[in-house]
C-alpha cells in the first residue's frame, strides 16, 4: 500500500506507457478540473514553463513533482528528454533549450502528432512523437503530422483540453475540415 503524506495529492493519475511529462500533468489537470497554470501553482512550482520541463527537470522541480504526485524521480526523468540528451537531442542545461539542430532534422520545439492515438488516449501525448526521428505511428501504421491538416498550424499540446467540446472533423483550431 502506498503511504500518503499530507503533501501528497490525494487523487492518482497514472501515467501512459510512454507519455510526455507535460502530457501527463495536462491530464492530472483535467482530472482535477483545474487550469494547467493554475495546477501547476497548486504543486508548488510557480512560474514553471512545461517545455522546458520537458526537456529536463531541474532537482528543485523533481523533488516537488515526486513529493506531490507520488511519481519517482527515475520515471519523472524517463518523461522528459533528458534520457535523450546527447543522442537524439542537445538539451543548454543552464537555459533548457534545445540547440538547434542540423536542418533537416525535426527540431522537438513541437511536437509531430497521431490523430488516431490522441483520440482514443484522451489527448494523451507520447514523448516519443518529439523525437528527431520519430516520422510514423507504428500503432495506426500511419505517418504522425506535425500541422494542422486545414489550417496548417503547429499543434498545441497545452490547452488541448479545451478541444474536448468541439466536434470532430474540426481542426485544433476551430476550423471545420469539412
Amino acid at each position: 500500500m502506498t503511504a500518503w503524506s499530507d503533501e501528497r495529492i490525494p487523487i492518482w493519475v497514472e501515467p501512459t506507457e510512454g507519455e510526455a511529462l507535460d502530457s501527463w500533468l495536462e491530464a492530472y489537470s483535467r482530472r482535477l478540473s483545474t487550469s494547467m497554470p493554475e495546477f501547476v501553482r497548486f504543486l508548488g512550482l510557480p512560474g514553471t514553463r512545461l517545455n522546458r520541463m520537458l526537456r529536463c527537470l531541474t532537482e528543485h522541480e523533481r523533488q516537488v513533482l515526486s513529493r506531490r504526485t507520488g511519481l519517482s524521480s527515475d520515471r519523472l526523468t524517463a518523461m522528459t528528454l533528458e534520457p535523450w540528451d546527447g543522442l537524439a537531442v542537445t538539451i543548454d542545461r543552464q537555459t533548457r533549450r534545445l540547440i538547434r539542430p542540423p536542418l533537416w532534422r525535426h527540431s522537438g520545439n513541437n511536437t509531430r502528432y497521431c490523430p488516431r492515438c490522441l483520440e482514443e488516449s484522451n489527448a494523451r501525448w507520447q514523448l516519443s512523437w518529439r523525437l528527431p526521428w520519430s516520422f510514423a505511428c507504428t500503432r495506426h501504421e500511419m505517418l504522425l503530422l506535425d500541422r494542422c491538416p486545414k489550417c496548417g498550424q503547429p499543434p498545441m499540446v497545452h490547452g488541448y483540453r479545451r478541444l474536448r467540446d468541439i466536434a470532430p472533423g474540426t481542426c485544433l483550431y476551430g476550423n471545420r475540415l469539412r
